[in-house]
C-alpha cells in the first residue's frame, strides 16, 4: 500500500497508473514440485556467443502469505566451451484480481480497465495471462 499511496501523491488529478502483475495459475500453485528445476524455454544465445538455458525452482512456499521462495536458474555455455550455473534467488508475492483491486480502492484509484495480455485481451479471454490495471486517480 505505502507504494501505491506514493504514486497516488504523485500522479496529477485523473491521472493514470497502468500495473502489470502476473495472474497466477491455481494449478501452479498447488502443484507438489518445491525444490524440482522446470522449465520449457528454448536455449538463446547471447549477443557475445554464450548460449543460454533458463529454469526455475520454487525452493519453498508461504501459502498463507501467498510467497514463492524462487530461483531462476541459468545454464551458460561460453564461446571456448566454459560452462557456467548462475542463480537468482528471491521472493515472489503474488496477488490475485480482487485483491489488487481493493488495495488500488484503498489507495485512491478506480479501475478503468483490466486486461489479460499486452494486446488488450478482455480478462478472462486468456489464462493464466496477465493482470493489466488501467486505474484513474480518484478526483478528492
Amino acid at each position: 500500500m505505502s507504494c501505491l499511496e506514493c504514486i497516488h501523491r504523485h500522479l496529477m488529478k485523473g491521472g493514470r497508473l497502468i500495473l502489470d502483475i502476473f495472474n497466477p495459475l491455481l494449478e501452479a500453485l498447488t502443484r507438489d514440485d518445491v525444490g524440482q528445476e522446470i522449465g520449457d524455454e528454448p536455449e538463446f544465445t547471447a549477443p557475445d556467443g554464450r548460449r543460454v538455458v533458463r529454469r526455475h525452482k520454487i525452493v519453498s512456499r508461504d501459502r498463507f502469505n501467498q510467497v514463492n521462495q524462487v530461483e531462476l536458474i541459468y545454464y551458460v555455455t561460453h564461446p571456448d566451451g566454459r560452462e557456467e550455473r548462475l542463480v537468482h534467488s528471491f521472493p515472489m508475492r503474488y496477488l490475485f484480481r480482487f485483491e489488487t483491486e481493493h488495495l488500488l480502492a484503498r489507495c485512491g484509484f478506480e479501475v478503468e480497465q483490466l486486461y489479460a495480455d499486452y494486446d488488450k485481451s478482455p480478462y478472462g479471454s486468456k489464462y493464466p495471462g496477465e493482470l493489466i490495471f488501467v486505474a484513474r486517480k480518484e478526483e478528492n
